[in-house]
């Protein structure tokens, strides 16, 4: 993990931090306006504050990992009480990306992207250890496997690779399913999970080929 990369973006970020968090939540609700049923009752001015504040803990305390863990595993338990699911992680990793990419402007590199991409799913990945330890049995079934973002980007290209040959996206989506990689994460989680992660991949890769077709022809 690239930490210094992090704590430099976080100097930038927290020159601004109130506009950051206001911003961050703008863009969710603007974008994801689903994800409105966890902040029912919720006095956003005070969850932007919460947010700010974990935020910062976090990235400022990356090399004391002994004490990341432990909090982000609390964490992720009490998201449990919250209705937080799976595909709400992803959905906020995606916005905090977006709003980070925002403020840093022409600062913004594929390095700090790389970095902020792999720092947050660690992140999100201790907090599900604490999630799954629960013992909310309701909430182990909504929470399946998460392959590392480097397993996504590398199935991703793969899929890109297909789609610009002209495969179908069906296609596409069983050559991944034979890859060594989709075959071992079949035989934890099982053909309809593995499938679900899959096409997500594949809608991934097809939006990336549509913006590079673009580019291209323009």
């Amino acid at each position: 993990m690239n930490i210094d990369v992090l704590q430099e973006s976080l100097t930038i970020i927290r020159l601004r931090k109130k506009e950051f968090a206001a911003t961050f939540y703008e863009n969710l609700f603007a974008e994801y306006p689903e994800v409105k049923r966890l902040f029912v009752g919720t006095n956003i001015k005070k969850q932007e504050t919460k947010l700010m504040t974990v935020f910062v803990i976090v990235i400022s305390n990356l090399h004391n990992i002994t004490y990341l863990k432990n909090l982000l595993k609390n964490l992720g338990t009490r998201h449990v009480k919250y209705g937080v699911v799976l595909k709400d992680y992803d959905i906020l990793g995606d916005i905090l990306i977006k709003t980070i990419k925002s403020y840093l402007q022409e600062k913004w590199t594929v390095e700090i992207e790389e970095a902020w991409k792999y720092a947050y799913q660690t992140i999100v990945n201790l907090m599900l250890e604490g999630a799954t330890n629960n013992n909310t049995n309701h909430y182990d079934d909504r929470l399946p496997y998460i392959p590392s973002i480097v397993e996504k980007l590398r199935a991703e290209a793969i899929a890109q690779k297909y789609l610009r040959d002209g495969r179908s996206l069906n296609l596409v989506k069983h050559k991944l399913k034979d890859d060594y990689y989709f075959k071992e994460l079949e035989s934890q989680i099982g053909t309809a999970q593995t499938m679900e992660i899959i096409s997500d991949v594949v809608k991934r890769a097809s939006q990336k080929e549509l913006n590079y077709n673009k580019v291209t022809i323009s």
